[in-house]
């Protein structure tokens, strides 16, 4: 098991405001890099440090977002009133994340020309 930061039962109390959470959500089940959790993109929320891009967020207000669609999930945050009780789990290396689904673009062209037989390095594509 990976160690973490923070354990899946910390939890993190936000204020919504007229600006929304503070923060912004990538991932979702049937997203375009595949079936991946909800992740916290980027956002003024991370100041303080509590939650940090890349941070998995498991559930809104005791709501699961595990198995949720990126539309799903954004319903979910954006339906909240006052004070939202977030449950995040936080990884020890949150930028493999962002890693591998920056590049997993990449590797979809490659595979795609490996398929139609166009030679294509790595470092053409980046």
């Amino acid at each position: 098991m990976e160690s973490t930061n923070q354990s899946p039962n910390d939890r993190i109390s936000l204020e919504k405001g007229s600006e929304g959470l503070g923060f912004s959500i990538v991932g979702g089940f049937g997203s375009p890099h595949g079936d991946l959790p909800i992740y916290v993109k980027t956002g003024a929320a991370a100041v303080d440090g509590r939650l940090k891009r890349g941070d998995q967020i498991l559930a809104v207000n005791g709501e699961s977002l595990q198995g949720a669609t990126h539309e799903q999930a954004v319903a979910i945050l954006k339906k909240q009133r006052g004070t939202i009780c977030l449950t995040p789990h936080s990884s020890s290396v949150p930028g493999l994340v962002w890693l591998l689904i920056g590049c997993f673009p990449v590797f979809l062209q490659l595979a795609a020309n490996l398929q139609s037989g166009t030679t294509t390095t790595i470092t053409e594509m980046v």
